[in-house]
């Protein structure tokens, strides 16, 4: 059986305005390292600890609805795009 909710994350971007600077290889297991870290291009903060705790919040959910068993199913599939701004 395949999980209902299946998550993908990865990247981090700076959300200062007027940077643009992105690294989309930064995988979810190395965010904890990024915490509190200054962009390399401006020197914001890139992982607030709001935002990191946002996104633990949102894999524990999944993996809980997960947890439940309910089948997948072979309707249609829907992506969902989050973008977090630190706040």
């Amino acid at each position: 059986m395949t999980d209902l909710i299946e998550y993908h994350i990865r990247g981090l971007k700076c959300d200062a305005t007027g940077c643009g600077y992105a690294d989309m290889e930064i995988k979810l297991e190395d965010y904890p390292q990024y915490l509190d870290k200054p962009c390399p291009q401006c020197g914001a903060n890139l992982l607030t600890e709001a935002d990191l705790n946002a996104t633990q919040a949102m894999i524990a959910a999944c993996d809980w609805v997960n947890s439940l068993g309910i089948p997948s199913g072979d309707g249609p599939k829907t992506t969902v795009r989050m973008h977090m701004d630190g706040s």
